[in-house]
């Protein structure tokens, strides 16, 4: 016997399920319904993993045998068909039993899929893609932020033509909100590109500093603005290559023109309270889709970074950061802390606040 199961969009799914009680079953039909809600974080363990099965195995039969209907949303299946797949990949030979279990029930049960909205239910913005195993840093993840924060002091500390830049600059500590307003739509971006180049190699940061009068300076300049050039044919060590890499990814390829197109706390920014700390797209104003990320990293970094320079730190994001700065070698200890002190002393002084003397060496910092 087939088992009818009504694919329903999650933002509908209540309304919905408000629906069918009301006409199917509180009505004289007195169709049977039932759901089956499933997420990635239920757990199954060696203890109960089959219990949960039968369980779910015992649902389906009943519905059979009442010839009801299940009402679920897409996000529901694919996380369970998902889950079966993770399951059956572990290396642990219980989890891999299980999985294989579920993937049977899964796949043997005879269902009548009916897909509601399927033009949205099928769009691959639906379509679910989980992470498996342990979590790993990003090859050269270092380098990426530094790269995507030394392009944005650039921007703050130059004049840009064919684009405008929102500077609401308060304070001299406070970083200016940066966004691109294209005035001509057709205005060539080879421009842009080329004054970011420019002011770049006039403002090194600390981590491009080998760049300075360096032998192939010009050929280095043109790696990181065009994108036909090859980058391959630069004689370089590995890790200059890798900053001139992803120097050229984020001017050459667009991305910084592309993230600094997007609205803050409108097209992106970080969801508080929530549990991550990276920027991730909003559905509007103030409306963050929290089960989404972006999926360019490059994007994730400038767009995460824009994101605290507009927000600030919360009290305990700053200990946090100060333990980390405390765990750093004696010099870079100092260097930090002195150019993190540097911005804010003016204000302080003006303020006449004691801070100034109390908290003017990081030695002095006391947690």
């Amino acid at each position: 016997i087939q088992v009818p199961r009504i694919h329903i969009l999650s933002q509908l799914l209540v309304e919905a399920t408000e629906f069918f009680h009301h006409t199917l079953v509180a009505s004289v039909l007195s169709v049977k319904m039932y759901t089956m809600p499933f997420c990635r974080d239920v757990a199954f363990d060696a203890a109960d993993g089959l219990q949960r099965i039968d369980t779910m195995k015992c649902t389906i039969e009943h519905c059979q045998r009442e010839r009801g209907f299940f009402l679920i949303a897409p996000e529901h299946r694919l996380s369970l068909e998902l889950k079966a797949k993770e399951l059956c990949i572990s290396h642990n030979k219980e989890l891999k039993h299980i999985g294989s279990v579920l993937k049977d029930l899964v796949e043997e049960t005879l269902w009548q899929n009916i897909v509601d909205e399927a033009d949205e239910a099928f769009h691959h913005r639906f379509q679910l893609i989980y992470a498996v195993g342990s979590v790993q840093e990003l090859p050269q993840g270092n380098h990426r932020w530094l790269a995507a924060q030394a392009l944005l002091h650039v921007l703050r500390a130059g004049s840009f033509s064919n684009v405008e830049l929102m500077d609401e600059q308060v304070t001299s500590e406070e970083f200016p909100k940066l966004r691109i307003v294209v005035e001509d739509e057709e205005a060539d971006p080879k421009t842009f590109r080329k004054e970011v180049a420019d002011e770049l190699t006039r403002n090194l940061s600390h981590q491009h500093t080998w760049m300075t009068n360096h032998v192939f300076s010009d050929t280095i300049k043109r790696a990181i603005t065009d994108p036909g050039f090859e980058p391959g044919s630069l004689l370089l060590p590995e890790e200059h290559m890798q900053d001139v890499l992803i120097l050229r990814g984020l001017v050459a390829a667009d991305l910084l023109q592309h993230c600094l197109k997007k609205r803050h706390r409108v097209d992106y920014g970080i969801a508080r309270p929530g549990k991550k700390r990276l920027a991730i797209p909003f559905r509007g104003a103030d409306s963050p889709a929290e089960r989404s990320e972006f999926a360019h990293p490059e994007c994730a970094l400038v767009l995460t970074i824009l994101s605290y320079y507009s927000d600030g730190l919360s009290r305990d994001e700053i200990v946090e950061a100060l333990e980390q700065l405390l765990n750093l070698g004696p010099s870079a200890k100092r260097n930090f802390y002195r150019e993190w002190f540097e911005l804010s002393a003016k204000r302080m002084k003006q303020e006449g606040s004691p801070c100034e003397k109390t908290l003017d060496r990081v030695e002095k910092l006391d947690l």
